[in-house]
């Protein structure tokens, strides 16, 4: 090969190195999170530019510092660093901190090797994770209020997920149902449905079913159950699908339920009353109406033909009661002596 030729080759490999260095600092300096190479002393050999937008910094000034000291602002570790772990067990460590300015970072540390698998140095990576804190800190506080709020209103939670085939009942839920929390364990739609009373559990199934087709927005359910220790109890319920897969089919269901048993029996006891007292004044006759009633003894005749006293009348054909006592002309023509009025 001649000395020209292998120039060309060497000034080839050096532009195919140098073009190769240019896309993996490209790639380096395009991850948004920050990610540094340091050694086993917890110094920064190498840096990408999300330094800049983590940290405030630029990615040249934090090489032969230590990442303790850009991130935590101290002059060592931090309990909970995962650098250390990663050390002693030669794998990935990983861990979620708490920036004094407030904020959450995510930092993992994966080990660097040499040819005889010895330790020598990290990736390490930080993530700022603040807003998946913040919506994680807010979907706790919801469920803690949605928790008091369905103990204050002694509501029965659950949740079915029907790619599953697993309903997750709250407390509540079960000890309305007079079942145990042990019980909760691979509950199914299924086994409840087979609690629910059969003249309305094919209700019940229709109202799921035309729900989770989309012909009906909710489904709502009233129906019996059987509670171990009260027998048949009414529960009142609505449920609603908040998940569907790609083709459109209910994959998760959430709703509530609660135990009406007073309410349904007390409305059942007012309808018996009404419909009493709807009979009751069928029976009166109104005064508009013809009623025979003897010239001499003032007796009435009834649609049978029978004739009775006016008090036994008004007695059988309404709730009024009578009871004795006598008017003022009355007394002064049969009792004259006695001074009554």
């Amino acid at each position: 090969m001649k000395l020209e030729d292998t120039h060309a080759r060497v000034a080839e490999l050096e532009h195919q190195l140098d073009l190769s260095l240019t896309q993996w600092q490209t790639t380096f300096d395009a991850i948004t999170d920050w990610v540094c190479i340091i050694d086993l002393n917890f110094r920064i050999l190498r840096s990408n530019r999300s330094c800049a937008e983590i940290l405030g910094l630029d990615p040249r000034n934090v090489v032969g510092r230590t990442c303790y000291e850009m991130v935590h602002g101290t002059m060592a570790h931090i309990a909970g660093c995962p650098i250390p772990k990663m050390m002693e067990s030669g794998k990935r460590g990983e861990s979620e901190l708490h920036l004094p300015d407030g904020r959450w970072i995510m930092v993992t540390a994966d080990p660097l090797f040499d040819d005889r698998r010895l330790i020598t140095g990290a990736v390490h990576m930080v993530r700022d994770i603040t807003k998946r804190k913040l919506i994680e800190t807010a979907l706790q506080e919801n469920q803690e209020r949605l928790r008091l709020a369905s103990e204050a209103a002694n509501l029965g939670l659950w949740d079915w997920r029907l790619d599953l085939n697993r309903l997750f009942p709250n407390e509540i839920f079960m000890e309305i149902s007079g079942l145990s929390l042990d019980d909760a364990n691979f509950f199914t739609a299924e086994k409840w449905l087979s609690r629910v009373h059969p003249e309305e559990r094919g209700a019940v199934r229709r109202a799921l079913e035309e729900h989770l087709n989309g012909t009906s927005p909710k489904a709502f359910i009233e129906c019996r159950i059987k509670h171990p220790e009260k027998g048949w109890i009414w529960l009142s319920g609505l449920g609603q699908v908040i998940e569907r897969n790609r083709r459109g089919e209910a994959i998760r269901m959430v709703g509530v339920h609660r135990d009406v048993t007073e309410q349904v029996l007390a409305s059942r006891e007012k309808e018996n009353l009404i419909n009493k007292l709807e009979r009751a004044l069928a029976d009166v006759k109104t005064l508009s109406g013809m009623l025979p009633i003897c010239s001499q003894c003032k007796k009435i005749r009834d649609d049978q033909g029978y004739w009775s006293t006016i008090e036994s009348y008004i007695q059988q054909h309404s709730l009024a009661q009578f009871s004795h006592s006598i008017c003022p002309d009355c007394a002064k023509k049969y009792y004259p002596d006695l001074k009554i009025y």
